[in-house]
């Protein structure tokens, strides 16, 4: 027999009333009249397609059902769990809403359809998680609140509490980053613009001058070094005409075009001079590209234009391009997810409320939600009622007290039976 409408019987030790009480309560009806025309009693049985969509729903909602035990079952604590299981989905989805799009970002390298399906798999998976943490965080033993918290807690169900406390704090932290992302992508592009062309215009402002390249130190320390030997020489020694040879080169050639000459094969101080104007030359010519690329982007005035219309490969390389730099999405889904963090947080930190706009709501409401959850769970965990609805011993009771009165209506059964044949 069910145990929620047993669990209000007035217990007695007499089975007539019990008996009695069968006949009149509405929920057993059915039984009555399949005991009165002596039919067998109905099993309940789910259709199979009706017992997989509960389990289906059970992913992404909590069952009120596991909020509380079979021992010790009444409409208040139906009531209540359902509440409690009311509140926990509400703010399950919550967080799963606005944590949704941190996920698709997260997986954009798989594709459109493949980061909305990994993402939306993930968002499920968390939701079960959290829905199991919910449940297995109020199957606390009856004694432990009971003494204090000096009780027996059942570890897993410590750690469920600590694991659903834990995952709301993360999932509430980055609602705020995953409604950023889905509701501020032009800000998103427009910071991530601005790196890609600081850094590009910075690396061409800061271009080396050449003058500390290796090859080109080499080069000027062999001349000088040959131009010492040199000064060494007496007028008339024999290795003065090869010695300037090697440093300067032949002086008939002194005129002599040489820029087809591999520089390695140039006089040395010819090489130095040559490092040291191609060194020059890329300098200046970068030095050159930097100005002409500042007056272009702010002349442009906004920095997803100006590298469209400047630098296409560095563009289409960081953004994904669907016509208009309005629509335009950063094309490594990591870097988005890492800038709209700092974005978020970043005004979150400097008191910049305002600037957050529906990002700061998703992020308040989801800690003001997830708060309330855990707190409603474990205080629910802590009623007496649901102790009760999970004490063996009151289960044990209840079992023995139905074995006894089903086995005093045995011995009236075969009393009377024995009394009718006698007559």
């Amino acid at each position: 027999m069910p145990n929620n409408s047993l669990a209000d019987f007035p217990y007695s030790n007499d089975p007539e009333i019990l008996i009695k009480y069968i006949e009149q309560h509405p929920k057993y009806q059915e039984l009555v009249e399949c005991a009165k025309q002596g039919k067998p009693l109905p099993k309940e049985l789910k259709i199979w397609h009706r017992k997989a969509i509960d389990n289906l729903l059970s992913v992404v909602r909590c069952k009120p059902e596991d909020y509380y035990g079979k021992a010790y079952v009444t409409e208040v604590i139906k009531v209540e769990a359902k509440k409690t299981a009311g509140i926990n989905t509400a703010a399950n989805w919550i967080d799963g809403v606005s944590n949704l799009p941190l996920y698709v970002f997260s997986f954009k390298s798989l594709g459109l359809w493949g980061s909305f399906g990994a993402g939306l798999v993930l968002d499920v998976l968390v939701l079960w998680c959290c829905n199991l943490m919910a449940a297995k965080a109020v199957s606390t033993k009856p004694d432990y609140f009971k003494n204090g918290g000096k009780g027996k807690l059942c570890s897993s169900a410590k750690g469920a509490i600590f694991g659903l406390i834990f995952l709301n704090v993360i999932k509430s932290v980055v609602s705020g980053v995953g409604v950023e992302l889905l509701n501020n992508q032009s800000e998103l592009n427009r910071q991530k613009a601005d790196q890609v062309a600081d850094v590009y215009l910075d690396k061409l402002k800061n271009t080396p001058t050449g003058l500390d390249n290796h090859q080109y130190i080499k080069a000027v320390s062999q001349c000088q070094s040959g131009q010492q030997d040199l000064k060494a020489l007496q007028p008339g020694d024999p290795r003065w005409d090869s010695t300037y040879v090697n440093i300067y080169g032949a002086y008939a050639d002194r005129n002599l075009d040489r820029s087809s000459v591999p520089t390695q094969q140039l006089p040395l101080c010819l090489q130095a001079k040559r490092l040291e104007q191609e060194s020059s030359k890329k300098y200046q010519e970068a030095q050159k590209q930097f100005n002409f690329l500042s007056f272009k982007r702010a002349d442009a005035g906004n920095d997803l234009v100006f590298l469209k219309q400047n630098l296409r490969n560095i563009y289409y390389q960081n953004f994904i391009d669907k016509g208009d730099v309005s629509t335009a999405e950063i094309a490594n889904g990591v870097e988005a997810v890492s800038i709209a963090t700092e974005n978020f947080f970043g005004k979150l930190s400097r008191g910049q409320f305002s600037q957050l706009g529906f990002s700061i709501f998703f992020f308040s409401l989801s800690m003001i939600t997830s708060a309330v959850s855990v707190i409603v769970t474990i205080t629910h965990a802590r009623r007496d009622d649901i102790l009760m609805s999970r004490n063996e011993s009151i289960a044990r009771e209840r079992h023995l007290w139905l074995e006894t009165r089903w086995n005093q209506l045995q011995e009236r059964a075969l009393s009377v039976n024995k009394q009718d044949s006698d007559f």
